[in-house]
């Protein structure tokens, strides 16, 4: 099994942090896929949820100028996605 399609990174409970976004209709694709645009940006919302939990869990944290910043992107893409899911 290659690193890329390890099982263990299918499993949700792996991740100390998770986020459910909704595919809207509006992200699959004319093949009814959903679209690798799409993804990225549902990979946005969970960093944006992320850094708000932080942010509401440690107040310290909150009143810093910290920032995330993501300086690269990359998407292994291991299965399809579909609508309506999760």
């Amino acid at each position: 099994v290659s690193v890329r399609n390890d099982p263990h990174r299918r499993d949700i409970a792996a991740y100390p942090f998770t986020v459910a976004v909704p595919v809207r209709f509006g992200d699959m694709d004319i093949f009814r896929h959903v679209n690798n645009g799409a993804i990225a940006r549902f990979y946005e919302e969970g960093r944006l949820r992320f850094m708000a939990s932080l942010r509401a869990e440690d107040e310290a944290f909150a009143n810093t100028a910290f920032r995330l910043i993501v300086a690269h992107v990359g998407i292994d893409y291991l299965g399809e996605g579909g609508y309506p899911e999760d």
